[in-house]
């Protein structure tokens, strides 16, 4: 069984000894299989009281530069990692890509997006629904945010882009 946690948020060039060594996890975490996942630390502990004691209390402040940063703790799920994703409607269409705005450059490379995999037809469904509805559309704000939607629409091809380029791998969908 594996005792996993997320730990969040954790800072560009954090030093994560401070949390191996932090007294909550009483030398339970295994270093070895530790993975930084955007701002998310995903850490393995070898007792299960220390896990169940750990989600009770659900965070844990370190001190770092003189100040004080509160970490939380969240139980990990598989759904948790980008990783074994697709970009669809639950994780960025239809949640997180109205949150931006339509600029590559906010966009930082330990984002999730990155990391998600593409499924160019669930892309496609969203750009070709976009379209049909800009068909329909009389009303002038309504006109604003279709345009908007279909310019992160966009964005999201081109984050994808620089996902794969940072990845040198790109698997090239079935078009059977």
């Amino acid at each position: 069984m594996f005792l996993k946690l997320i730990i969040k948020p954790i800072p560009l060039d954090f030093p994560l000894r401070l949390i191996f060594d932090h007294p909550i996890f009483k030398k339970s975490i295994k270093e070895d299989v530790r993975k930084l996942i955007g701002e998310h630390l995903v850490v393995e502990v070898n007792d299960k009281r220390i896990y169940d004691e750990c989600l009770k209390i659900g965070a844990f402040e370190v001190m770092i530069s003189g100040e004080r940063l509160t970490l939380r703790i969240l139980p990990y799920r598989t759904l948790d990692n980008p990783g074994n994703s697709e970009v669809n409607v639950e994780n960025w269409y239809g949640a997180r890509m109205q949150n931006h705005k339509p600029d590559i450059t906010q966009f930082d490379s330990r984002h999730p997006i990155f990391r998600y995999k593409w499924n160019s037809k669930i892309w496609l469904d969203q750009f070709m629904r976009n379209k049909k509805e800009l068909e329909q559309i009389t009303d002038q704000d309504e006109r604003r945010q279709n345009d908007f939607i279909r310019r992160m629409l966009r964005v999201t091809v081109m984050l994808n882009t620089m996902a794969t380029m940072r990845k040198r791998k790109y698997i090239s969908e079935d078009s059977t």
